[in-house]
């Protein structure tokens, strides 16, 4: 067990093997999700840092969703004409 690089006063479990340095669970994140990693595919970081990314985007889709809805527009109509929109600019682009 060690103690988080930002928070000195917290022990924690987790460790990047890359950096060797020890985070909290406020502070786990992959400090290079963008550049290698050998040990990427064992990592609890990774997956944990990969868990946020997806909630964030689940919490942006849901807010998406409920702007739409109370605008009053219905999903299926919505999508209807935009790919009808879609279609119609290919006919006029042919």
């Amino acid at each position: 067990m060690g103690k988080c690089v930002n928070h000195p006063d917290r022990d924690t479990d987790f460790i990047c093997m890359k950096h060797n340095v020890h985070m909290c669970d406020e502070c786990v994140s992959c400090r290079d999700p963008e550049i290698y990693c050998k040990f990427r595919s064992s990592c609890p970081i990774w997956f944990m840092h990969k868990e946020k990314k997806r909630e964030a985007r689940q919490r942006e889709a849901q807010a998406a969703i409920k702007t739409l809805m109370s605008c009053g527009i219905h999903f299926r109509s919505f999508f209807a004409a935009h790919r009808y929109s879609r279609l119609s600019q290919r006919e006029v682009g042919a």
